[in-house]
């Protein structure tokens, strides 16, 4: 009970020695303007939380939209340069579509055979296409179809026409004709050339000739 009363009478000596200087004005002033200000940070962060947060996001978002205008830009610096390129060619496109057309061709290929032989004096005595894959049936040059379709493979490069042909004339032309077929604007390789008829009566021989065009589908 006495240690209580002590103690009871230790605050109040520091109530008493405290009281008169919280009493003073300016203590007075000093305390109201603390306890302002801690009221006013307390509060003001809650209030402006939810702006800090949209401050973050537009941040974040512009940051992110800056990306995208960069990865576009380098988009378009590149389409722009594919076009300088594109119209670097432009003039020679029709030599290469002539050169590996884009479908097979054939009255254009055959037109180019005719004219060969034309210019060699010679003619064409027979010519044949081997049958090719065309929107998932066998097409021959003459429009039939064979009965069961048959699945498209998807190349990756060029697609070979096989076809045969003979020429006939004397052997000066002929010789002259074999070199020119390869020199054609299509495409052609020659596999195997062969002579027949070949006499000391006759001066008209025939080549056998198995060649090759080809083609390139852009479009599948």
């Amino acid at each position: 009970m006495s240690e209580s009363l002590f103690q009871l009478n230790r605050y109040r000596n520091y109530y008493r020695r405290l009281k008169p200087i919280f009493s003073a004005p300016e203590v007075q002033a000093y305390t109201m303007v603390t306890l302002s200000l801690f009221a006013i940070t307390f509060f003001g962060f809650f209030a402006i939380r939810p702006t800090l947060k949209t401050i973050a996001t537009l941040q974040r978002q512009i940051s992110d939209k800056a990306q995208v205008d960069q990865k576009l830009e380098a988009k378009i610096n590149s389409l722009i340069q594919a076009q300088a390129e594109y119209e670097k060619i432009e003039v020679d496109l029709a030599t290469i579509y002539n050169f590996m057309p884009e479908k097979p061709e054939f009255p254009s290929l055959v037109r180019k055979l005719q004219s060969l032989a034309i210019d060699n004096s010679a003619t064409i005595s027979s010519i044949q296409f081997s049958p090719i894959v065309l929107y998932n049936d066998i097409i021959t040059p003459t429009g039939t179809s064979a009965a069961d379709p048959v699945p498209v493979a998807i190349a990756q490069s060029a697609i070979l026409l096989n076809f045969n042909l003979s020429f006939q004339s004397d052997y000066a032309h002929l010789v002259t004709l074999l070199d020119q077929l390869t020199k054609l604007e299509r495409l052609v390789t020659i596999s195997s050339a062969g002579f027949s008829g070949i006499s000391s009566e006759v001066t008209t021989l025939t080549i056998s000739v198995q060649s090759q065009a080809y083609y390139y589908p852009l479009n599948f």
